[in-house]
Formats: structure tokens, sequence, C-alpha cells
């Protein structure tokens, strides 16, 4: 890793963000020549009705914090872009923890959704259902927004995502897997729903792969083959947790997940069957 040079600082601070963030929910890394914030919503406890276990690892709900669960978004600053990666559980709340770094709304350019389950979209609209942040394109993958606009779906969920692709719609990409958008790269990792998307930041040297949900609560690591009943198909999701496993433990990138308690960001390790999380960039 390469300390923030003075170049960036200066454009940081000429736009008005903080340099270093020093708030309270919110850790800031460097990757190269980006700036990678964490802001965190706070932890929870996912209840463990919705855990499904195999046999072989049933012990691991003893564990402490079997079941704590993180609540992150990500913004990564370059020049004078700012990218959002997901939008958080609140519009006050996104916007409250932005303010804290001196990131305004209008800043964000873009807008890069992992998918579209209302802990990760909510944030993308005002109580009066307008746009948080006018000017971003947002991005989602194509399957998503096929899988979330289907008129045949019901329910509140469906119905929250179809307003943010209406509200967004004169700003919305949606874009193939395996897409460059400017410095990101997309990951297909299908599962948790049908157009789950990961994106792969890189500085020529190590990368940092936003992750979304892939893993929910830290057993998870001990044992990928552990699912949610959030998962639309479970199986698909288990299939893309093991391969992108095993892909960051041996290439030692890092890993940034909505779900993964503070710091949010850290890199795998392989242990027994499994991984072991080491948190942070050092």
């Amino acid at each position: 890793m390469r300390v923030l040079t003075g170049i960036l600082t200066g454009i940081l601070l000429l736009s008005g963000i903080s340099s270093p963030a020093k708030a309270a929910g919110v850790t800031d890394y460097t990757l190269g020549d980006y700036r990678v914030f964490c802001f965190s919503e706070g932890d929870r406890a996912t209840a463990f009705e919705k855990i499904t276990l195999p046999e072989k690892s049933a012990a691991l709900r003893a564990q402490a914090g079997a079941n704590a669960s993180g609540m992150n978004f990500f913004v990564v600053v370059s020049g004078d872009e700012c990218y959002l990666i997901d939008a958080g559980n609140s519009g006050n709340t996104t916007v409250a923890l932005l303010e804290q770094t001196g990131i305004r709304p209008e800043q964000i350019t873009h807008i890069l959704l992992t998918h579209m389950h209302p802990d990760h979209i909510r944030g993308l609209l005002t109580a009066e259902g307008q746009a948080v942040f006018p000017g971003a394109v947002l991005h989602v993958a194509r399957e998503e927004a096929v899988y979330w606009s289907n008129p045949a779906q019901k329910g509140g969920n469906f119905d929250r995502a179809r307003q943010v692709l209406a509200v967004y719609g004169k700003r919305l990409d949606c874009f193939a897997q395996n897409s460059e958008i400017r410095f990101m790269t997309s990951i297909p990792a299908f599962g948790h729903t049908p157009g789950h998307t990961a994106f792969r930041l890189n500085d020529g040297g190590k990368s940092l792969v936003f992750w979304g949900d892939i893993v929910h609560v830290p057993i998870q690591f001990a044992d990928p083959e552990i699912f949610l009943s959030y998962d639309v198909d479970a199986q698909q999701a288990i299939a893309a947790r093991k391969r992108l496993m095993a892909q960051l433990a041996q290439s030692g990138d890092f890993i940034a997940g909505a779900h993964i308690l503070v710091p949010g960001i850290g890199r795998l390790e392989a242990a027994g069957e499994g991984y072991r999380f080491v948190p942070g960039m050092e």
C-alpha cells in the first residue's frame, strides 16, 4: 500500500472531503491513489432461524458473535469522482454519515449497486421519494434490474426497487457482467439475488473487491456452505461464495463486505476447510 499522496490529499481538501476521516462510524483507507471510506450503520443480530448450517458445522452456532452482522456502505474517491457502493438503509442516515467526512450528496458521481435488497437501496430516496443523489449515474446489473422490475413480482421490496429504478431512470446504466465502469470491474456473483454483483477496484497492485452480501454472518467464513433465507437461490449463492473466497484467499486481495463487522474491510486466509477473516488493509 502506498500512503495517500500529497496531490490526492490536496484534491480531497479542495473538494471539502475531510482528511483523514475521524468520524464515528467511518473508517478511512487508501489503495494506491484511491481513497476508500467504509461507513457503518451499526451492527445487528441475524435471527438463527434465518441461518441454515450443515450438520458438520452445527457447533459454530455456539461461537460468540456467530450471528452478528454489520451494515456498511462504501465510497471510493478518485480525483473529482466519488463512487458510492450500495447506499445504506436510510436516506437520512446515509447522508449524515457522508457529511461527517465532508462528502455532500451532489458530489456523488456514480452509484454501484451490488443488488437491490432494501437495506442497500433505501438510502437512495428521500422520505418524499426524491433522489438523494440527483447528479449520480446509477449502475445496476441487467439481471438485477430485470428481476426487480418484473411487474409479476409483488410486495414492498419490489415496489421500492421499481421506485428507485424509475426515479434514477434518466441516469440508469444497466450493465453487462464483466463490464468496466471507469476504474471498477463488475464480477458476477449471482445467487443471493439473480443479479448480485461484486466490484473490483485495482490500483495495479493489490485489488479491493466489494462483494456485497457474499457473507452475512461471521461463521460463513469458517463454512461457506452456511446460507441464509434471504438468498433467492441458496445453492447458487454458496457456489459464488466458495468461488470468490478461494480466489481472494489465494490472491491476497482485500474484500469489503456490506455485512462484515467493523472495519468492514480485510482479507482472507485459509483455515481448515474454510477461511479466517483478517480485518484491515495492512
